[in-house]
């Protein structure tokens, strides 16, 4: 089995402050006092406190039960219910990623809140949820680019934990990459440390696609990128 795996620049990676307060409950531009002058303090810090990086390996031949919202692959049965088991019915492929934002920014928001300063660390958790998130993004790009050499494209990325996939298939999933594969680890619970953490699967394929997320006909009522996936498409 081949890994791809790789560091990237915070350069390199989408960070828009107004995705902050968006992600805040705010407009761009709109949210009260303290919170941009903490939020762009936070911002020009953000160097100094994360990692990010990516990888993934690429399985040929998964099978799909539109019956029973299972996708099984690699020797593995994934429970990933409607609506990822239908988007990704398609795929010849399946990319099987993980990325983080690295312990640095969890560890800076921990030491926000034990200091006394609840806002200050809510935000710098914010930009880790949104550093993770562009990590992904990137890492995303970089599987379509590769899938384009071959004439083939993408879908959308799908996790654990969101549209009905439960979070403890993480342990099949993460059982696919050595330990400690982009210094993330997996916790009984299924959990990722460092927290900032994304993992999931990406269709390849001759008749699969990018297609907007069907948030509206997600249950899970406390994804904090409903927003940002509504007010603009995620790059791919």
């Amino acid at each position: 089995m081949e890994f791809f795996q790789t560091p990237f620049k915070l350069s390199e990676l989408t960070i828009e402050k107004g995705d902050i307060e968006l992600l805040m409950g705010y407009s761009p531009g709109e949210s009260p006092e303290p919170f941009p002058e903490i939020i762009d303090e936070v911002y020009r810090q953000l160097l100094d406190h994360c990692s990010p990086e990516g990888g993934y390996t690429i399985l040929d031949n998964p099978k799909f039960s539109l019956d029973e919202n299972l996708t099984r692959v690699g020797g593995h049965v994934f429970k990933t219910d409607k609506i990822v088991t239908r988007m990704l019915r398609k795929s010849e492929r399946l990319a099987i990623f993980v990325c983080t934002a690295g312990e640095g920014i969890g560890i800076w928001a921990k030491d926000a809140n034990a200091s006394g300063d609840p806002v200050r660390g809510f935000i710098i958790d914010t930009f880790g949820s949104q550093i993770a998130e562009a990590t992904a993004n990137k890492l995303h790009k970089i599987i379509g680019e590769e899938a384009g050499k071959t004439q083939k494209t993408i879908s959308n990325r799908y996790s654990p934990g969101y549209c009905g996939w439960p979070v403890k298939n993480q342990q099949e999933l993460f059982s696919f990459f050595p330990e400690k594969f982009c210094g993330i680890s997996l916790s009984p619970s299924s959990l990722m440390y460092p927290i900032k953490s994304v993992s999931g699967f990406i269709g390849i394929g001759q008749e699969v696609g990018y297609q907007a997320y069907t948030c509206d006909s997600c249950n899970d009522k406390h994804c904090i990128f409903r927003r940002l996936r509504k007010k603009k498409p995620e790059p791919v």
